[in-house]
């Protein structure tokens, strides 16, 4: 008994290499001598060689992978394809972020505080309006015309130089001259550089009886006032007339001037504290995002204060609604120097936010608002310095890299991208198969997605299919995931569109399939929290009845052949042989075959069938006879084939590497309509030979 069995390795069964498969049960099932038989001379044999049934179950049952049986009773034995991988989860991660938060604002002095000024007071005597009246009691006080009189006044100490933004400068006059006078007109000049304070200017007469007084007022708006002023003033007298006047000791004009009601917009000083500058403001987080809670995962915070005073300053900043990982509010104070200094800029940072919580300051209300509050005082200085009511303070505030653990309150619709899923679909080796038509009768993709976020999630992108010579895609339709955790929802996608799209691959199928999808957080603009640890996660289901029609398909294989020295020397020792096999085709679909042997370099040694009369180029069996409205299989078709070999074929044969099958493929029902492949289908293979064998003594 001897046995011509060649070993096709490293095959994997799927729909690809179907009919691959079934012409390997056919041509290289096992050639089997029936009962021993042992010449011990050359000799021309008949011997059954063949009698086998292989079915489709049979076939699937080597790798149940992806190609499956139907259990439904309405389809019992249907054969299909059938592939689930798990979707590329998302995981919120770092995806749950927020815009960098920047405020750059500057606030100015405003108000400036000085000590306030004494009263200025001076005498201005009567010597200067008589000179006679030097040294005596009494005097006859003779008429005066428009005399002018210069004093200069006592300095001021609150202040060098100071321009007013408001105020009023009083003058009253006190008459000890004995008789009556008018002053007028009245001028002050700058003692440094004589020049006339135009706010310091009268020409209007005032006229001051003895022993009374008289009062004058200035506004002081955008008035600028020295320490040193000088007074002048014209001033006429009736006299005495004949009579003598009795002179006081102090005879003259006091002078008595004071600044009252009044306000600063810029002086140089020996300044008191001023009053604080406060700001207190909000930033914007964004328009449409609001919450109760927002936990920082990571982030940084700068804050910055830049003083632009002559003055040293003290600064205290708060976020009222930003805690840190204690619950308190954030805080920072700083001492800054005068301007021009070392110290006039200090920053304040945090490298890491981690932990940190921005909250709503009403309990249960939702903001959208980081509350913040900065308080900067002007110090008091120990020597004069210059203060203007517009000088600034800046402070910058920027808190950048903003990635969050959890947001619990209302977040805008906001898209997530997930990273595409392929799917190959392990239908062989596609680049060695094409066909002229392909029709499928059903093609199914199916979604399961799951979401641990209570956020509502919108779920919606396409499905794209390609090979090497077409691309095509379905929609998934867009779909709300509910956001009840651990609730699995199906996304139904259109069985009409999906039958469009596989059959846009009219010649191959598609190598593989490939989700692509985002989801939008929040659709419906609901309250709820997500957590950077939160997922969306499903599988894909591909499945499709082997149901299908095929023109004109067309595989090409290459397989290796291992085969044991044993039956070589068994192939070596055949002289020649007509193989006749009847083959009953049960399948729906008709199949031509033919191969080349090659050697180790990859050249042809031999064909399958040989290549002379009376062999055919190509072994051709007919398909079985299908119903058109069942789409199965009614009755097998039986075909005969004989095929001639001569003794150094079988040396070639025995000799090769490996083997390269060339397969066509014709499914049975005519204009390429569908059939379908069931288990139950078959190809029953009854063989017999005529052989001239040597048996070696």
């Amino acid at each position: 008994m001897f046995r011509i069995i060649p070993y096709l390795s490293g095959k994997k069964y799927t729909f690809a290499t179907f009919a691959l498969l079934v012409s390997g049960l056919i041509f290289f099932g096992g050639c089997e001598v029936k009962e021993p038989f042992l010449p011990v001379y050359d000799a021309d044999l008949v011997i059954p060689i063949l009698d086998r049934k292989n079915t489709l179950m049979e076939l699937i049952n080597k790798d149940t992978t992806v190609l499956k049986s139907s259990t439904d009773p309405s389809s019992l034995g249907l054969l299909y394809y059938e592939d689930v991988k798990p979707l590329a989860p998302v995981l919120v991660q770092d995806k749950l972020v927020m815009n960098p938060i920047g405020v750059h604002t500057a606030v100015q002095t405003g108000t400036i505080s000085i000590n306030d000024p004494e009263p200025i007071q001076s005498n201005i005597s009567v010597v200067k309006l008589v000179p006679q009246a030097q040294g005596v009691d009494s005097i006859i006080f003779p008429a005066i015309s428009n005399k002018s009189i210069t004093q200069n006044l006592d300095r001021i100490e609150q202040f060098s130089v100071a321009t007013f933004e408001s105020g009023t400068f009083r003058l009253t006059f006190t008459n000890n001259n004995g008789v009556a006078i008018t002053i007028n007109s009245i001028d002050f000049k700058n003692a440094y550089t004589s020049q006339v304070i135009p706010q310091l200017q009268s020409s209007v007469p005032l006229t001051i009886n003895s022993g009374a007084s008289g009062q004058k007022d200035f506004n002081l708006t955008g008035a600028t006032l020295v320490d040193s002023m000088i007074i002048e003033m014209v001033v006429s007298s009736p006299g005495s007339g004949l009579s003598f006047v009795q002179l006081p000791p102090n005879a003259g004009t006091s002078v008595d001037a004071r600044i009252i009601n009044f306000s600063v917009e810029e002086v140089r000083a020996v300044l008191p504290p001023q009053d604080p500058v406060f700001i207190d403001s909000t930033i914007a987080l964004d328009d449409s995002t609001f919450l109760r809670e927002i936990v920082i995962k990571e982030g940084s915070l700068v804050f910055e204060v830049r003083n632009y005073l002559d003055v040293g300053l003290t600064a205290v900043f708060t976020f009222n609604n930003l805690k840190d990982p204690s619950n308190n509010a954030f805080t920072a104070n700083f001492n800054l120097t005068r301007r021009g200094t070392t110290g006039d800029r200090q920053t304040v940072s945090v490298s890491s936010l981690h932990d940190y919580r921005i909250v709503s300051l009403v309990t249960g209300q939702l903001t959208n608002k980081l509350s913040y509050s900065v308080r900067l005082t002007p110090n008091a200085t120990t020597d004069p310095r210059s203060l203007r009511k517009d000088d600034s303070m800046a402070v910058n505030i920027d808190m950048t890299d903003l990635i969050l653990q959890s947001l619990d309150g209302r977040v805008k619709p906001t898209q997530l991208d997930f990273q595409a899923t392929p799917i190959p679909l392990q239908l062989g080796s596609l680049s060695n198969f094409n066909a002229s038509t392909l029709k499928f009768d059903k093609f199914l993709v199916e979604m399961f997605v799951n979401s641990s976020s209570t956020e509502q999630l919108r779920f919606a992108g396409k499905i794209r299919g390609k090979n090497r010579n077409t691309q095509a895609t379905v929609n998934i339709p867009s779909t709300v995931l509910s956001g009840n955790p651990g609730t699995t929802q199906q996304i139904i996608l259109s069985e009409t569109e999906l039958i469009n799209f596989i059959n846009t691959f009219a010649t191959a199928p598609p190598d593989s399939i490939i989700f692509e999808y985002n989801a939008v957080l929040n659709p419906n603009y609901l309250t709820g929290k997500i957590e950077d640890s939160d997922s969306i996660y499903g599988t894909g289901h591909i499945s499709t009845p082997l149901t299908m029609g095929m023109g004109n398909g067309r595989f090409v294989d290459t397989s290796e052949i291992n085969m044991q020295e044993a039956n070589k020397e068994q192939l070596d020792q055949l002289q020649s042989a007509s193989i006749t096999l009847i083959i009953e085709n049960h399948l729906p679909m008709a199949i031509n075959f033919n191969a080349v042997l090659l050697n180790e370099f990859g050249d042809t040694t031999m064909y399958i069938p040989p290549r002379y009369a009376p062999n055919s180029d190509t072994l051709k069996i007919r398909g079985g006879t299908v119903s058109p409205t069942t789409k199965r299989v009614t009755a097998p078709a039986v075909d005969s084939v004989t095929i001639f070999m001569k003794a150094d074929e079988f040396l070639q044969f025995s000799r090769s590497k490996s083997i390269r099958s060339y397969i066509k493929m014709n499914t049975s029902l005519p204009a390429v309509a569908p059939v379908s492949f069931y288990t139950s289908d078959y190809i029953k293979i009854r063989g017999f030979g005529a052989v001239k064998y040597r048996v070696k003594p």
